[in-house]
């Protein structure tokens, strides 16, 4: 029996920190912090990408909860291979589109192994790192309950 080796750890916390910034840059982004934020988010994103293919591959294949896991993926990748374009709200932009697919692929993981990190964002039917502005403290749902988006929107509403 052979066991899957997964390359990297990821950090909640770290990623919990990188979302907060990322929202707090909303009001007045930082030309010396966005390129830093882009770069920390996509190394988030390599890191638990393999994660969430391995849960992924564990559903039932086509299912609903498989669905919305395999859109969270290809959301983070189509991020994390897009570059910025010029200009500071291009950065922005980014950013806010890369957090926005790292908390993704992180809540497709927290219902099966970091529940005591997350709750629900009911606005957007995201799970995020407790603590950040759109937290809440309802409890854990299955997909079907929390009317999981396909296709969530790329970047954060304010």
């Amino acid at each position: 029996m052979s066991s899957l080796m997964l390359p990297m750890t990821f950090d909640p916390a770290l990623l919990a920190s990188l979302i907060t910034e990322v929202e707090q840059q909303e009001d007045d982004p930082r030309p010396d912090v966005l390129p830093r934020l882009v770069d920390e988010l996509r190394t988030q994103i390599d890191r638990l990408l393999p994660y969430a293919e391995l849960h992924r591959d564990q559903l039932l294949p086509l299912g609903e909860e498989w669905l919305a896991c395999e859109a969270a993926i290809d959301q983070a990748k189509t991020a994390a291979e897009a570059a910025p374009g010029d200009g500071l709200l291009s950065l922005a932009g980014c950013s806010r589109t890369l957090a926005r697919a790292a908390a993704e692929l992180l809540r497709q993981l927290t219902g099966h192994c970091l529940s005591q990190t997350t709750s629900p964002d009911p606005r957007e039917g995201l799970i995020r790192p407790v603590g950040t502005r759109f937290s809440a403290t309802a409890p854990q749902r299955s997909a079907r309950q929390r009317n999981v988006p396909l296709s969530p929107p790329s970047v954060f509403h304010a």
